[in-house]
């Protein structure tokens, strides 16, 4: 199925250098997002839903540990519209879901030939709207994790274009 948008769209951001090693940035977004297709358990199966209005505000401080090893924290609010089934099996818009969360990252080359990457990612998920304050589903969206970490590390071998990788995930 096609459809068509022409909204205008709002994104501002700004960083501001509070140091040689410290960063400071701020920004916010309007866009449009990828529309989820209903599952094959829905009544209007494989219907998909129109692209989706969002908008984000996040901020944080950018740190240059050492070197090139950076650590960035930020806290977050993305909001957008939220599609599950109905009681009736009805694929469709149930409301409105607000994400608010904090994110971490590590990364950079603590030595040569060595890349480490940390980050973890903390949320906490809402959904608000007519159907919920009825009381037909529940404030909390489907498939929503509270947190997610990962670490992962690449060390090239010298003068052999081979390396070595880890990753570990914690959901």
């Amino acid at each position: 199925p096609k459809s068509r948008a022409e909204p205008v769209l709002v994104n501002a951001t700004g960083t501001i250098y509070a140091g040689e090693r410290l960063a400071v940035y701020a920004s916010y977004t309007e866009g449009l997002e990828e529309s989820p297709i209903a599952p094959d358990n829905a009544v209007n199966r494989n219907v998909a839903a129109p692209a989706l209005n969002t908008e984000q505000y996040d901020a944080g401080v950018r740190w240059t540990v050492t070197g090139n090893m950076k650590l960035i924290a930020g806290v977050f609010h993305i909001e957008k519209p939220y599609f599950d089934l109905d009681p009736g099996g009805m694929f469709r818009e149930l409301g409105t879901v607000e994400h608010n969360g904090i994110e971490l990252s590590l990364a950079g080359n603590p030595v040569e030939r060595l890349t480490l990457l940390a980050g973890a990612r903390f949320l906490d998920a809402e959904v608000s709207g007519p159907v919920v304050d009825a009381g037909v589903i529940g404030q909390k969206p489907v498939g929503s994790a509270k947190r997610y970490a990962v670490a992962s590390a690449d060390y090239a071998i010298a003068n052999t274009g081979l390396s070595v990788d880890a990753v570990v995930e914690n959901i």
